[in-house]
């Protein structure tokens, strides 16, 4: 599952995350897979991703852009259908203080890993979503 790395890496790029390991936990839950056999196997993996910030000190409005951002390249299939925007991107927030809290949110994935027989062995990559054409959201 790159997605999880990928994004992990995205928000420390963002600086919205530090190397601290306690101040983000990642979980995977409802996780299922969907096996196409065509002359080669493409597994398609659905999971939600569960992001929990402890004593998050940035902007909240800053982390949610950005989440948007990377689903908006990552994930843009669930972008793109009106119903599902409203369903891929949830979350919680508790203990807020003034100046820190603890973000609950949940991502809704999904990933194609095309998987070839190379040479007899079996070699396996993912096939990248489409970019979010905004023509496709009027």
């Amino acid at each position: 599952m790159k997605k999880i790395d990928n994004l992990k890496q995205f928000l420390f790029e963002k600086k919205l995350i530090n190397n601290a390991v306690s101040q983000l936990q990642m979980a995977v839950t409802n996780g299922h897979i969907e096996a196409i056999t065509t002359s080669n196997l493409v597994l398609f993996y659905h999971y939600t991703l569960h992001l929990t910030f402890d004593n998050y000190q940035f902007p909240f409005e800053g982390l949610m852009q950005a989440i948007v951002s990377w689903m908006t390249n990552n994930q843009s299939d669930s972008m793109l259908n009106p119903e599902s925007r409203k369903t891929s991107i949830k979350f919680d927030v508790q203990d807020i203080t003034e100046c820190h809290c603890k973000i609950n949110i949940k991502l809704k994935l999904s990933e194609r890993i095309l998987t070839q027989n190379i040479n007899e062995a079996l070699q396996s990559q993912i096939i990248k979503d489409k970019i979010l054409d905004e023509d496709l959201l009027n």
